[in-house]
């Protein structure tokens, strides 16, 4: 009788993990995904574009592309020394997270993406036991503090600073002091 009920036991949490991951995985399939797949992309640049080489003379065209905001930049500036002497072969393999749209001897015309926020943006965030404006550099994902507050994080509601360990978005200073000062007077 006992060996039965172990095996009733068994075959019950079967049928749960087996539910439960039918269940997960039909939830799953209706949620965007975390990490968007990319379709196989085109091939954006020319056939034969490998016999080109970048020289001093090749002006790089750059389009950047922050995911959080959708805001985009672009520059142009001539090829760096480091380019000089690419193929389109070996820039990609240089380059790995550069999507190349056009490859020439003349001029080559590339994308980033990041997945944040750009430099235009401010954003408030918990530092140890204090407030600090953390931005992003441009061309790039990295985050760096661009001005420490005084204020303390003592004090402050619990809503908020849990807002504040991820951070508070703001398009200015004077919209980052207004924040500061309501909260230095708990309105």
């Amino acid at each position: 009788m006992r060996k039965h009920a172990k095996l009733i036991v068994f075959m019950i949490c079967v049928v749960l993990v087996s539910a439960s991951a039918v269940s997960g995985y039909l939830i799953a399939k209706k949620q965007p995904r975390v990490v968007e797949r990319k379709a196989e992309e085109v091939e954006a640049v020319a056939a034969g574009a490998d016999a080109d080489t970048i020289t001093e003379q090749t002006i790089v065209n750059l389009y950047t592309k922050y995911q959080m905001c959708n805001h985009k930049s672009f520059s142009s500036f001539p090829a760096t020394e480091d380019m000089q002497g690419l193929s389109l072969t070996e820039f990609q393999k240089q380059y790995t997270h550069t999507r190349v749209l056009e490859f020439s001897e003349d001029s080559i015309v590339i994308e980033n993406t990041f997945n944040c926020y750009c430099p235009k943006h401010y954003q408030l965030r918990k530092n140890g036991s204090l407030l600090s404006v953390y931005r992003t550099r441009e061309g790039s994902d990295e985050q760096y503090i661009y001005y420490e507050t005084n204020v303390k994080t003592y004090g402050i509601d619990e809503d908020e600073l849990k807002a504040l360990r991820v951070g508070k978005l703001f398009s200015s200073m004077d919209e980052i002091n207004a924040y500061l000062e309501k909260i230095k007077t708990g309105d």
